[in-house]
């Protein structure tokens, strides 16, 4: 089991996370059943996540983009800007080394 990537990530960036995911279902015009469904995952799990309340394994993330069929790094768009560049790659690069 993977481990949760809150380790890594802030609440803030779980939010930001979680506010990209749900702009990019709704520019799909997909509901979150139809992504739930599509990613494998439960209606419920993937509004947690929309609202930053779920630590989303790296996994799950990937299971979401390939749903929603954007890149993974898409859904980091968002993150707190007040995070260096280099520290986001980092951020980036932990979470892809765990794939």
């Amino acid at each position: 089991m993977a481990t949760p990537i809150i380790h890594v990530m802030k609440r803030g960036q779980l939010q930001a996370i979680g506010r990209r995911i749900q702009e990019i279902r709704k520019e799909r015009k997909i509901t979150q059943g139809t992504l739930a469904e599509r990613a494998d995952l439960t209606t419920n799990y993937i509004g947690k996540i929309e609202r930053g309340e779920a630590q989303p394994t790296l996994e799950a993330l990937v299971a979401i983009a390939e749903a929603l069929r954007v890149n993974v790094s898409n859904l980091f768009l968002y993150l707190d800007r007040s995070q260096s560049k280099d520290e986001l790659k980092s951020t980036i690069k932990e979470l892809l080394n765990r794939l």
